[in-house]
Order: structure tokens, then C-alpha cells, then sequence
């Protein structure tokens, strides 16, 4: 089982779990009924689990006897870890190749509807090894809270924050990479990880700690209100006896405010979980279009646009609701393994540009014409 992904969705996480395990998740709306084979029912002690899923905020509801609410923290998550305790401990992975393209501009309006083509006048590609390190982090006060925090360091021990920003959207690849890794000879920067990963939780930290604070200042309040208000109602005939009484009251509240401050105060355990060398490939395109002819080419790969029905729907409702209109033009499309480019004409609004990579995922838009 691989090791876990930076900031991992519990959802996710849920379902990689019991499918490597060979459980049977059948999803509902609200749950999942996941039926356990004979290791995971040993280790639950029931044959079959319901799952309820942490929800925003406003619409939790009610967990029968049955159900499982799934968070940080909570019983099932626990010994779904207990069960991984010493697995995925070290992981090697490999990610889907990461596609980016320059695109010089195409070419302006005209009122013919030319032929285009695109030259990949340069291809950059890359084999980067990264370093990932997954941390148990809890935050304990008054109430609990637990995360997963990861932390992306390359081959010198240099946190990559845009890497850490992008791998939460990739899954790895089911295979290890076939390349050997370079990191497995050296001595993983579990030092420099763990300085990042406290750095990391510090903003979370100052979060919870005005959190905790605010809740402390009104538990105080209402034990002083109580006991000021117990002090008040002492009046006998016996002032000594008054007295002390009120100075045991005192002492007892003095008392309650510590134990109130003591169980307010934050304790952060950061425990070390994974580490993952990874293999993260890159391709970048520099490419060129151009609406004439090319009559000698000296370097490059030539693509001829080929007529078409333009980008998938699904792309469409995407840059139409950003002002974008791709339904207005014709279409011509250059389909490789790694991209599509799909360049629209239209009479007045002139050209319009899109890029897609191998996954659908938009890399650029251009629109160049008299109406923009």
C-alpha cells in the first residue's frame, strides 16, 4: 500500500484503504456500507461497517447505533491506522506526468478562415525525484483535533510549496516507477521535514490557541459567576464561620481556574508517519502557432490543425461561465499524446486558442480579435 498523499481526503483515504484490504464499498447518499472479508472482520469485530462521512458545517445529523462517523480521531479511523501501523512505512511512487505548454500568440483575426499549424519549436523533459513525508499531527486541549500534514523536499532537502500545492489533485500511478530512485542511497532529510512540518502547523496552532482562549475566558466567567454568587448568598449569625466559609469558596474557585487552565492548554504532538521517494515526469511544449504555410523547417515538429468539432462539451460550461463564448467559432484540432490544441476562427471575434493536457485539464485559453 502506498504511502499517503499530501493532505489526504479522508473520503479517498476510506476507499484506498478497504479496496486494497478487498472490502466491498457500496456507496449510499448519506453512508457507506462496506462489507469486511474475514482479516478486516477479525480486526473490527463485525462482518459489515456504515460509514458517515465528516459534512459542512450546518448539516451534520444524528449517527444511529450503527453508523461510523469517519474523522481525525475518531474509533474506526484509529484502528484503521493501527492495522497500517509498520506498512507504507517507506513507499516508492510514481505520479502522472505533469504538462505544461508556452504558447506564442496566435494568430490575429482575419476574415478568410485559414489553415493552422503548431511547431513545437522546443520539448523540455524532466525526471524529478521528490521526497515526501507524511506527519500524524494532534492538537490536544480541551478538545482533540487530528491531521495529516506532508511535507515535499527535493534531492538537497529544499521545501517545494508548489509541489506540495499540486500532488493533493494526483493520484499516484498503480506501479512503482521502473527508474531507479537516487534518494534510497541517501539518507532521507527527515530533520529538514520535520522543522517544515512545525513551521507548517504554526498558523493552525495560533488558530486553535484563540479558539481554546475564547472558550477558557467564558468557562471562567461562568465559574466565577457561580461561585461569586454562592459567596454572596453566605450570611449567617456566625461571622467567623462566614468567613471561612468564604475563603473555602475562594480557594475551591482558584482551584477550578487552574484545572480550567491546565486542560485549556494546547499540547501539538508531530509524529512521523511516511516517507515516499517520488518520481514526479514533465514535459514542457514550446510551441508556435501560425496560419501560413511553412515552406522549410529547420527544427521542430509540425502538427497540421485538422477540422473539427472543437473542445469537449464538458470544456464549453467551464469557459462560458468565465465570458468566454467556444460555441461561436469553427473548429480546427491537433491531438497528440501529451496535448490538444484546439484553434477556433470566427469572422469577427477573430481566433480563439485552447490547450488541454492528456487529462483534460485546461492549460491555456487565448482569444485574439476585433471584439476581444
Amino acid at each position: 500500500m502506498s504511502a499517503a498523499l499530501p493532505r489526504p481526503d479522508i473520503q479517498a483515504f476510506a476507499r484506498t484503504f478497504f479496496t486494497y484490504f478487498g472490502a466491498k464499498i457500496t456507496a449510499h447518499p448519506d453512508e457507506w456500507t462496506v462489507d469486511l472479508p474475514p482479516r478486516l472482520a477479525d480486526h473490527f469485530g463485525k462482518d459489515r461497517l456504515y460509514l458517515v462521512f465528516p459534512r459542512t458545517e450546518g448539516q451534520a445529523r444524528e449517527l444511529s447505533p450503527h453508523e461510523d462517523l469517519l474523522v481525525y480521531g475518531s474509533r474506526t479511523l484509529d484502528r484503521m491506522l493501527a492495522l497500517l501501523d509498520g506498512q507504507g512505512e517507506t513507499a516508492r511512487l510514481e505520479f502522472p506526468r505533469q504538462i505544461t505548454v508556452a504558447i506564442e500568440p496566435a494568430p490575429g483575426p482575419s476574415l478568410r478562415q485559414p489553415r493552422f499549424r503548431v511547431i513545437e519549436t522546443a520539448v523540455e523533459r524532466q525526471n524529478r525525484w521528490l521526497q515526501l513525508f507524511n506527519f500524524r499531527v494532534i492538537y490536544s486541549s480541551d478538545e482533540k483535533e487530528e491531521a495529516v500534514e506532508s511535507i515535499v523536499l527535493d534531492e538537497a532537502g529544499q521545501r517545494l510549496p508548489n509541489i506540495e500545492a499540486r500532488l493533493p489533485q494526483l493520484a499516484p500511478l498503480p506501479k512503482a516507477p521502473t527508474l531507479p530512485s537516487p534518494l534510497e542511497s541517501a539518507k532521507p532529510h527527515l530533520d529538514e521535514a520535520t522543522t517544515a512540518v512545525r513551521q507548517q502547523v504554526e498558523a493552525r496552532v495560533a488558530d486553535l490557541n484563540q479558539q481554546t482562549r475564547a472558550r477558557l475566558q467564558k468557562t471562567i466567567r461562568r465559574l466565577t459567576s457561580f461561585y461569586r454568587r454562592l459567596i454572596a448568598e453566605i450570611d449567617s449569625d456566625n461571622p467567623e464561620q462566614d468567613a471561612a466559609l468564604k475563603g473555602e469558596l475562594e480557594q475551591e474557585l482558584q482551584r477550578k481556574i487552574n484545572d480550567e487552565l491546565d486542560r485549556h492548554r494546547l499540547h501539538v504532538s508531530i509524529t512521523p508517519v511516511s516517507q515516499a521517494s517520488a518520481l514526479l515526469p514533465s514535459v514542457k511544449y514550446n510551441l508556435a502557432i501560425t496560419a501560413a504555410p511553412v515552406i522549410a523547417q529547420t527544427g521542430g515538429t509540425v502538427h497540421q490543425a485538422v477540422p473539427g468539432d472543437g473542445p469537449p462539451l464538458t470544456m464549453f460550461g467551464k469557459l462560458e461561465s468565465h465570458g468566454r463564448k467556444p460555441a461561436d467559432y469553427h473548429w480546427q484540432q491537433i491531438i497528440t499524446n501529451d496535448y490538444a490544441i484546439y484553434i477556433g476562427h470566427h469572422w469577427l471575434r477573430g481566433t480563439a486558442l485552447l490547450a488541454l493536457d492528456y487529462s483534460g485539464k485546461i492549460l491555456q485559453w487565448q482569444q485574439r480579435g476585433w471584439l476581444g
